[in-house]
């Protein structure tokens, strides 16, 4: 076997240190690369639901006694006159995640509800909890006749925890000559439109 020159052994070595660095260059490139951060995104989107429940679903006069002149009016929001429960109200709340304007409607007018003559059966609403109720009309807050269409109660009931119930209180006129009856029901209805 022959000698090897020096020049052969200085170009061995030249083309071992080029292989060696660029053998080095690709394995950090390739570390580089998968060490490098990138983005990615997450989407989410939310449904609006506009939903109303009535919490305290009964209101009741219990046994009333009109004047046998006079008649007499009935009030929920403070109790007594000529009916013997106190004071009474139906609580209605915006579960849903979107502000509502709130209507209601009753299935029986005063006529068929009450009897007598020229008989009464308004509503009117307050805060059931502070700030539930906003907007330039806000709560109904003088009695108004019930209808069987809708009636505005609430313009704007809010959704966020603690600001989103309203109290419906009744006032029924009871005329002298309203006829003996055992029991007589209306069922409200209440509406919420999402705004």
């Amino acid at each position: 076997m022959g000698e090897i020159s020096n020049k052969t052994l200085t170009i061995l070595l030249i083309v071992a240190i080029v292989v060696s660095v660029i053998g080095t260059y690709v394995s950090f490139s390739r570390l580089k690369a998968a060490g490098r951060a990138t983005t990615g995104t997450v989407d989410l989107g939310i449904l609006a639901a506009a939903s109303i429940n009535v919490v305290d679903t009964a209101l009741d006069f219990g046994d009333c006694t009109p004047d046998a002149t006079t008649g007499c009016t009935a009030d929920s929001e403070t109790g007594g006159g000529c009916c013997t429960a106190g004071a009474d109200y139906l609580t209605i709340e915006n579960d849903g995640n979107k502000n509502v304007s709130l209507d209601v409607k009753t299935d029986t007018l005063a006529a068929a509800f009450i009897g007598g003559t020229s008989p009464s059966f308004k509503f009117k609403t307050g805060q059931g909890e502070a700030g539930s109720c906003v907007g330039s009309t806000g709560l109904t807050t003088t009695y108004t006749e019930l209808l069987t269409t809708n009636i505005l109660a609430c313009e704007n009931l809010g959704y966020v925890n603690a600001k989103d119930t309203v109290n419906l209180y009744a006032q029924l006129f009871l005329p002298s000559d309203t006829p003996p009856a055992a029991s007589s029901t209306a069922t409200l209805t209440f509406t919420g439109t999402g705004i």
